[in-house]
């Protein structure tokens, strides 16, 4: 099984709960499809778990810096207080064309 990863290290996680949605660009470098995503992530409650929901979704039409507005899949995926990674496997595998994607706009 071959992974694309843009941070396969994890990191320093930050403090903070906001109701936004938050995306991840990614170019595919050969056609693939995706099962799921590897979130690196915790729960800001020392004792309480909670369910996260992840999705992919397209490029948008005539768009190379957004992604399309309804999803092509979508997962949870249950987080813990724990620092680490934690799976989310999309309801339906996607397939990905080499070369497309979105990039994030909000990254820098």
């Amino acid at each position: 099984m071959v992974c694309a990863s843009i941070n396969p290290a994890g990191g320093v996680n930050s403090t903070g709960s906001l109701l936004n949605e938050y995306s991840y660009g990614f170019r595919a470098a050969s056609a693939m499809t995706v099962i799921g995503v590897e979130l690196f992530t915790q729960t800001f409650s020392k004792t309480i778990d909670w369910t996260m929901r992840t999705a992919i979704y397209r490029q948008a039409s005539g768009s190379t810096v957004e992604p399309a507005r309804e999803s092509v899949a979508r997962g949870e995926v249950g987080v813990s207080p724990k620092l680490q990674f934690y799976t989310s496997w999309f309801s339906t595998p996607v397939s990905i064309a080499k070369r497309s994607g979105f990039r994030d706009t909000t990254r820098r």
